[in-house]
């Protein structure tokens, strides 16, 4: 029986990465989904084992000695230093794995919450704000902005991507790709327009090309059963894209 006990959601990605590694390795794992339009992320026997109410949550019971852990960041830290970084070349090169790291931190650091920021402006806008076209309104100004500031960082990933569209970091599956997967086919499913823009031809082959992966598609489900569907970027990114041509 498992000793390891992860709760977490299928449209987070932050709490996804956990589970794309679980899988990877071939590690059994008790997996407990919440649902955060029921709220059970605050439910009070959640907020006992997370005072927070945030997913994810990793608890290890091995020994007898159980260690809860959360921060996505801090439960891969944990399950690396247990099971071992994913790609044999990477785990015995330190060069390698400063790469891993930095690219991951990255992603952690600037592109996540860069993310979050459009996601929180444009959940702000009523539905007439999303496909305005004066260019006057200042939140749509500033979800303009936000949209824009990530399709620049995107473009940051999409030329390390120019030489081989596989991986992330060197020629294994690692850290870097856990981190970097969930956000990027959340974003492509909410129909942030990748696929159209030019200037992520490398990025959108990384995606296809790793969405075959069994542990991407175990670990994100919230892309594959719609979950991630019920928000459609679509009709904001038009709209962005006619403000910009005027």
């Amino acid at each position: 029986m498992s000793s390891i006990t992860l709760y977490w959601s299928s449209i987070s990605p932050y709490a996804c990465r956990p589970s794309i590694y679980l899988y990877e390795k071939g590690i059994e794992f008790k997996s407990n989904i919440l649902d955060f339009t029921k709220q059970e992320q605050k439910s009070e026997e959640f907020l006992k084992i997370n005072p927070r109410g945030k997913v994810p949550v990793l608890l290890d019971e091995e020994d007898g000695q159980p260690i809860t852990i959360s921060e996505s960041a801090a439960i891969m830290t944990y399950l690396e230093d247990k099971f071992g970084p994913l790609g044999p070349s990477i785990s015995s090169s330190p060069r390698l794995r400063a790469k891993v790291l930095t690219r991951a931190f990255e992603i952690e650091n600037y592109l996540l919450p860069m993310a979050y920021g459009l996601y929180t402006a444009w959940f702000g806008l009523t539905e007439q704000e999303k496909v305005d076209l004066s260019g006057q309104n200042e939140k749509v100004k500033a979800a303009d902005a936000a949209y824009d500031n990530v399709i620049e960082e995107l473009q940051k990933y999409d030329e390390l991507l120019k030489d081989q569209a596989l991986y992330l970091v060197g020629s294994e599956f690692s850290l870097a790709d856990v981190m970097l997967l969930p956000l990027l086919l959340m974003l492509e499913h909410i129909k942030l327009g990748l696929k159209a823009e030019p200037r992520l031809v490398n990025l959108v082959e990384y995606i296809e090309v790793n969405k075959k992966r069994p542990s991407i598609r175990q670990g994100v489900p919230g892309v594959w059963n719609g979950d991630v569907t019920r928000f459609d970027f679509s009709p904001f990114v038009e709209a962005h894209n006619k403000r910009k041509s005027n």
